[in-house]
């Protein structure tokens, strides 16, 4: 193979090159090479010279003669008298700052030689030496401009709080407000036997990495043990932890605590990741991709004639791919974006995944991505006018610099290959260069001897601290910093031989929580008579329970879902985690495994979703070796609003089986089955109340309508839910009441239910459904054929009823009152529809109308009992029943906490109340709305054909009062309006609003749009699951087409 040089441009032969370089260096630093084992591909060198390490007395004056000759030679020292005159100043120095090192070996004292220490260096001769260093950085491709570098003298600065205040002013002047000056900036030396002054960050402006209970890291994998070490000093992360979370700095001068200085993100806004061509710009923004506006390497030193900088930092500009290729896509030491860039820019069809693809079609798609992704990030720095290089620039210069310094000097610059290399290969000049020589001039970059934070236990171990002392030291400077919570949760005490109750719960709203608390209350009642003495724990959130589950211990669960069947935030992590490979344990599995129960809290009218969550969980735990304490318990919400007879129903088994420790016995089962079903038909039958049909208005297409209803009673709370009970034709009602032989009058009374009569039960039967049980047949003395009960469990009730084989006197007995309630409480009932209000009962009030008034908007599902057949041929009038309960964000109306609300179609219902109720909030306090109160981003989509209900709502009015922004897809016609989020303006303040005033999220849509809004909320935030995230800020309703 010819040699890649042109004839003028070819290096002397290596012998040559060698000898040159000695005689221009004749003091280089070792490379840690040797003849059997070569260095220059490994990341960090053996023998490498770092600062932090004492060194003798003799070493250090050679060091000093080297580098005063080097700035006689580059003309910073003018004649050699001046010369002659700064070495013996320095050997002066070096002399009355030197120390001999004693230490004993055994019983006896060995004497080291003399240790040096510092010679003092004028600005001049420092500026220079940083220039060398740079210059003489085997793995800088910029060293080019090692003339125009900035140095900056902190020398004077001796305390940490102030070098860190001096570092943040530094970077504000050298960022230039985008025009970044290439800056060093030099604090004290280090003097022989001490640290030196450090810093803890390698990179002044780098994001955080916060590590996850499954494994997992949000943020910048490489700084994760930096992120856990700041925490443990006292830092206080944002409260909603980010991907991209400005980790402070932390500076610690000599015989100084650190100190901890956050860094005003104002003054170093992230350049956030946009592509330039239009087919692609939206897909990145939705990555949410961002970096920091400058590169600030702060955990390296310099070594200027033999005087160690151990706290130097320097800032620059970054290389387009040091930001796209190294910092975001590095699978290990990064973000590792490509998979998600290649979906981004569609390269893969349908259906398909990267990995599962042949390692050569894999790689092709992984380097497009890296090309978009390193374009887009040059763009991105362009447009936000923040100086950067690219990197076929960077590599011309670097090999015009090298080619000069050949024909200037006789050899070329030292050189890492590894590390100068562009990954774009052959395409850059630089790739062709290679065999550089490897040596290493002095002044030099030098990496530290030891690690800062280790250096700052060592130490408080030498000051006497305790363990824990670093975040007292980092507390007496800086107010208001954090110590780390000591987690306590579900421990045992020390020396208890109790077993324990363990309480977990997930929920969106509160009502798992406060049946918890309820549990742990009667738990702890019942506990005190029990034969074994038990333990409860206060209720924690399910994602506590992440530990082997001691075999004595018993794990009870109140779970609620989210949505239509989703997993809550505050449950999530556990979900995530023992849903893979892991498995929930018992401690020994060799002993008397553990129990558990759950109590699902759901809402049936979602049909298969009906408590999806809680089942979800208890699939989950029995994928390990836990065993059931008692069965799986349903609360129906549809019902009940918080449904504590059901719950009663559940603590009354636990405290059976736990007094017995063994499965319940028939009768007690019996006795249990009777109540439940009871106390069922009592929750069926609660809080019916009367409403009449006032109005119906449909949009032009008869896709949406708006109805309003006249209510029985009272009023009703602001974003309720009303289930929608549409009774039977008054023709069925005769006729069952007829084939029944009842007048209508008759009471059905339960333990539970007062004033309910069998016309009001009978209303609500769903003929079309069969009978729920068949234990009434024992009370009416009719005895029936195994064949017949199971064709009752499985036929139409309306069959069941007109058939031959319920003939007999059997229904006159049906008037003794236990009868009839059991017979009743075997009726199917209707199933109701489940609906926002979309009207406040306090606005009403406020405007003079009747709070019996009640609005919805709902969505016209062909066939539907609600929507289509009673509302199609309802009258001003016609008669149906409703339940009222309150909606999982009623808690919205009574606060003025910002809040961004994204609803879609009919779920503007919710958003509306909400809306008149803040409205009548305001009015009735007596205060004006101003910038405190309109603090609600409003973004609506809806098709075309509904536009005509939600944009006329009675809210569009009150936008000015307390909407900061309103997106509506009837506006931007022809774009999506999710879409408009990530438009500057809109995208800026929905992060501050999460991230800095810790807005709630309303959602009311589709499942497909909320988790479309999620994920775009998500990349905008910079967490991967927002829900989650926001845990309890995040109120969600989801509804079916």
């Amino acid at each position: 193979m010819s040699c890649p040089f042109p004839p003028r441009d070819r290096p002397p032969a290596a012998q040559d090159e060698l000898d040159r370089i000695n005689k221009y260096y004749p003091r280089l630093a070792t490379t840690s090479c040797t003849e059997e084992f070569c260095q220059s591909g490994r990341m960090i060198h053996t023998t490498e010279p770092r600062v932090g390490q004492d060194r003798s007395s003799a070493e250090l004056t050679l060091d000093a003669i080297d580098f005063l000759n080097q700035l006689r030679r580059d003309g910073v020292i003018t004649s050699d008298g001046a010369l002659a005159r700064r070495i013996e100043d320095a050997k002066s120095g070096i002399k009355s700052t030197s120390k001999t090192v004693v230490e004993r070996s055994g019983r006896r004292l060995v004497r080291f030689e003399s240790v040096g220490a510092i010679w003092e260096q004028t600005f001049r001769e420092i500026e220079h030496g940083v220039k060398l260093c740079w210059k003489h950085s085997k793995r800088c491709i910029m060293r080019s401009e090692y003339e125009s570098i900035k140095v900056v003298d902190f020398r004077h600065i001796k305390k940490s709080k102030e070098m860190a205040e001096a570092l943040v002013e530094g970077l504000v002047g050298a960022h230039n407000q985008g025009d970044i000056t290439v800056t060093a900036f030099i604090f004290p030396p280090r003097q022989a036997g001490k640290t030196g002054p450090m810093i803890w960050n390698d990179n002044l402006l780098s994001y955080a990495g916060y590590r996850q209970p499954d494994g997992t890291i949000i943020g910048n994998a490489s700084t994760v043990a930096l992120t856990e070490a700041i925490i443990q000093l006292g830092w206080k992360p944002p409260r909603l932890r980010t991907r991209w979370d400005l980790l402070p700095i932390v500076t610690m001068a000599e015989d100084n605590s650190p100190y901890i200085q956050p860094i005003p993100e104002d003054l170093f806004l992230s350049v956030e990741i946009i592509h330039p061509r239009e087919q692609y710009a939206l897909p990145f923004q939705k990555l949410g991709l961002r970096w920091t506006c400058a590169a600030a390497l702060s955990r390296l030193g310099f070594d200027i004639g033999g005087v160690q900088y151990t706290a130097a930092p320097f800032t620059g500009y970054w290389m387009d791919a040091e930001v796209a290729v190294r910092n975001l896509a590095d699978e290990h030491g990064g973000y590792n974006v490509l998979p998600s860039v290649v979906k981004a820019l569609e390269l893969l069809d349908k259906g398909q995944a990267l990995d599962d693809l042949p390692a050569y079609e894999k790689l092709a798609k992984l380097q497009i991505a890296q090309s978009e992704l390193t374009c887009a990030v040059n763009w991105s720095y362009r447009q936000a006018k923040v100086r950067m290089i690219d990197t076929l620039t960077a590599s011309n210069m670097y090999c015009e610099f090298d080619k000069q310094h050949l024909a200037e000097k006789g050899f070329r610059l030292a050189a890492d290959p590894y590390w100068l290399s562009p990954p774009q290969g052959s395409i850059v000049p630089l790739w062709h260069r290679g065999g550089a020589p490897n040596y290493q001039p002095k002044p030099m970059v030098c990496r530290h001897a030891e690690d800062p934070v280790k250096s700052w236990k060592r130490r408080q171990s030498a000051w006497g601290f305790e363990a824990d002392a670093s975040a007292s030291a980092s507390e007496t400077q800086n107010e208001g910093s954090n110590r780390a919570p000591v987690l306590t949760q579900g421990v045992q005490e020390q020396g208890s031989t109790r077993h324990q109750l363990r309480i977990y719960y997930c929920s969106s709203g509160t009502t798992a929580f406060r049946l918890a608390q309820r549990l742990k209350l009667r738990l702890e009642s019942l506990s005190k008579s029990a034969e074994i003495a038990w333990r409860v724990t206060e209720p924690a959130p399910l994602n506590d329970l992440r530990t082997a589950v001691e075999n004595s211990d018993c794990i009870l669960i109140i779970a609620s879902s989210s949505g239509r069947g989703q997993i809550p935030a505050n449950g999530a992590s556990f979900v995530r985690e023992y849903s893979g490979a892991s498995r929930l344990q018992a401690a020994d599995p060799y002993d008397r495994l553990p129990r558990y129960a759950i109590f699902g809290n759901g809402n049936s009218t979602y049909g298969r979703d009906y408590n999806g969550a809680a089942l979800k969980i208890d699939r989950i735990i029995q994928r390990g070796n836990l065993l059931r304490l008692i069965p799986f318990y349903h609360g129906d919400s549809a019902v009940e609003e918080i449904p504590l007879v059901q719950f009663d129903s559940f603590v009354n088994s636990i405290r059976f089986a736990l007094d017995l420790q063994e499965e319940n016995p028939p009768e007690v089962h019996d006795l249990l089955e009777g109540q439940n079903i009871l106390k069922q038909f009592h929750t069926s039958m609660q809080g019916l109340r009367l409403a009449r049909c006032i109005s119906s208005t449909p949009t032009e297409n008869r896709t949406l309508k708006r109805v309003e209803l006249g209510i029985d009673g009272a009023g009703y709370a602001d974003m309720s839910h009303v289930n929608i009970h549409v009774p039977v034709t008054d023709i069925v009602l005769e006729s069952l009441l007829y084939i029944l032989e009842l007048t209508g009058k008759e009471p059905v009374d339960t333990p539970y239910t007062k004033g309910v009569i069998s016309r009001e039960v009978l209303l609500l039967v769903d003929l079309d459904k069969p009978f729920t049980h068949t234990r009434w047949l024992a009370g009416v003395r009719l005895q029936l054929s195994e064949e017949i009960i199971q064709a009752l469990l499985k036929q139409s009730s309306r069959v069941s009823l007109q058939s031959a084989m319920l003939k007999g006197p059997w229904k006159s007995k049906l008037l003794t009152p236990e009868n009839l309630v059991t017979f009743c409480s075997a009726l199917p009932i209707r199933k109701p529809g489940t609906f926002s209000v979309a009207s406040s009962s306090s606005y009403k009030r406020m405007m003079g109308s009747s709070e019996t008034r009640l609005d919805l908007v709902v969505r016209i599902h062909p066939g539907g009992l609600f929507t289509d057949r009673f509302l199609s041929s309802a009258r001003p009038g016609s008669p149906l029943y409703i339940t009222v309960r309150p909606g999982p964000g009623e808690h919205l109306c009574r606060e003025h906490r910002p809040l961004i609300a994204f609803c879609t179609g009919s779920g503007v219902a919710p958003l509306q109340c909400m809306l008149q109720a803040r409205m009548a909030l305001l009015s009735a306090a007596g205060l004006k709305a101003g910038e405190n109160a309109r603090n609600v981003t409003v973004i609506v989509a809806c098709r075309d054909a509904d536009k005509d209900i939600v944009s006329d709502s009675p809210w569009e009015w009150a936008t000015p009062e307390l909407v900061d922004l309103k997106l509506c897809s009837w506006e931007s016609p022809g774009m999506r309006i999710q879409n408009r989020m990530f438009e500057s303006m809109p995208r800026q303040l929905i992060r501050r609003k999460i991230v800095e005033q810790e807005a709630g999220v309303f959602v009311c849509a589709s499942r497909e749009s909320a988790d479309d809004f999620a994920a775009n909320l998500g990349a905008i935030v910079g967490v991967p699951d927002i829900r989650e995230a926001l845990g309890d800020r995040w109120i969600e309703e989801v509804y079916s087409h």
